[in-house]
């Protein structure tokens, strides 16, 4: 089939008819998804982005071999691997990042190319976040607000280039002055994850879906790409995940590997280790930690320990020796209730690595792909509520 494909010296990066590839790669049909590359019909989507949204890895492969750009986005501006990504394709991302698709590519712009807008957010206590306009694109411009926390800024952005993982937001340049850089990265139209959390417990999501299983299946890849660089992100909360309409779910702002416990927030340790808490460094283990925080969060939509009425005194004096941890409600499925209580136990060595996790979620998820899983909305939420235990309607499949 390679040798068909050369020998036609067609497009791989051409646009095709979306109908005819649509039936030949759904039907598998190589060889004619091959002679679709004769045709140039204008809808704006390259044939590697149809071939990785309708996750077909073979096409994939033939593409990738006939040297498709893997980084050509489609008319929505999603390219094939944040399609794959979206869909839950591993083994379609696995292979894009093998042929260097680049989640993070980095390069210097001109200050001129940026309008930037208003204020956006903080990004942490040392940075700002700006909105702004880059040929035509809407993107978040991040800097520092000292200029003694640039380093930190630095090494934040040095680890997601390294990670150079889908999973994380992504760097698309870098711009102003050498010793005052600004970060210009993915802008995430809709908020964090927390926003949204609480946007559904109001009933006021909206229209867009962002599904349990997405987003844990996201976090979970996000933390075993940076953990087996070597890389900790030490501030891993919901406020730090991030949603858009384009972009899909994406965790940024790395934590300051200089910052200490007495300099924390005490809204932030609500996902912080006991460990941590008691002084030790942040670790791996830690970032598992949190994500076990953020697993009841997406079970209750609440802020960790919403049913807890202590002052912020005891709570943290609780969390550092472990007498309390968040809950799930009496509704959570089996499994991920087991999931979120190895993730938060009070011992490092016992709680899961990033990949365990990983390979944990494709067990349980084996039988349907991740995107086809179905996450109802508040009302269907409301009604699972008073399901016995186990009942799981928020983790169902379609």
């Amino acid at each position: 089939m390679e040798a068909v494909l050369l020998e036609a010296k067609a497009d791989p990066n051409g646009s095709i008819p979306l109908v005819a590839l649509y039936i030949a790669a759904s039907d598998g049909n190589e060889e004619l998804v091959t002679l679709l590359l004769h045709y140039h019909a204008d809808d704006g989507t390259s044939p590697l982005c149809h071939a990785a949204l309708l996750s077909q890895e073979a096409i994939v492969g033939l593409l990738l071999i006939a040297h498709a750009d893997g980084n050509q986005p489609n008319g929505n501006r999603n390219t094939p691997l944040l399609l794959a990504v979206k869909h839950g394709h591993e083994q379609n991302v696995q292979k894009l990042l093998d042929a260097r698709a680049d989640a993070t590519i980095r390069n210097a712009i001109d200050p001129s190319e940026l309008q930037v807008g208003g204020k956006l957010g903080s990004g942490g206590q040392k940075c700002l976040v700006e909105r702004a306009t880059y040929r035509g694109i809407q993107v978040a411009v991040k800097s520092a607000i000292n200029p003694h926390d640039t380093p930190a800024l630095v090494a934040e952005f040095d680890a997601i280039s390294t990670c150079n993982s889908p999973y994380m937001i992504s760097l698309l340049g870098v711009t102003g002055d050498p010793d005052r850089p600004h970060f210009v990265v993915d802008y995430m139209d809709q908020g964090t994850l927390r926003d949204h959390l609480n946007k559904k417990l109001a009933g006021s999501a909206g229209l867009l879906s962002f599904s349990t299983p997405h987003i844990v299946w996201v976090l979970a890849n996000a933390l075993q790409d940076l953990h087996a660089k070597g890389f900790v992100h030490r501030d891993f909360k919901s406020d730090n995940i991030l949603l858009s309409s384009i972009h899909h779910v994406k965790v940024a702002h790395l934590g300051d590997a200089n910052n200490r416990v007495m300099d924390m927030a005490m809204a932030d340790m609500l996902w912080t280790a006991p460990e941590v808490l008691l002084g030790e460094t942040a670790s791996a283990a830690s970032d598992v930690y949190a994500f076990g925080v953020i697993l009841t969060e997406l079970d209750t939509l609440q802020r960790p320990y919403w049913d807890l009425s202590l002052d912020p005194w005891t709570l943290t004096d609780n969390l550092r020796k472990g007498v309390i941890r968040p809950s799930v409600t009496s509704s959570c499925p089996e499994w991920y209730k087991e999931l979120a209580d190895s993730c938060l136990k009070f011992n490092p060595v016992d709680r899961p690595a990033a990949k365990d996790i990983v390979e944990i979620l494709q067990s349980q998820w084996r039988a349907t792909p991740v995107h086809a899983m179905h996450f109802p909305n508040l009302l269907e939420s409301k009604a699972v509520a008073a399901t016995p235990s186990g009942g799981g309607g928020l983790y169902d499949v379609e």
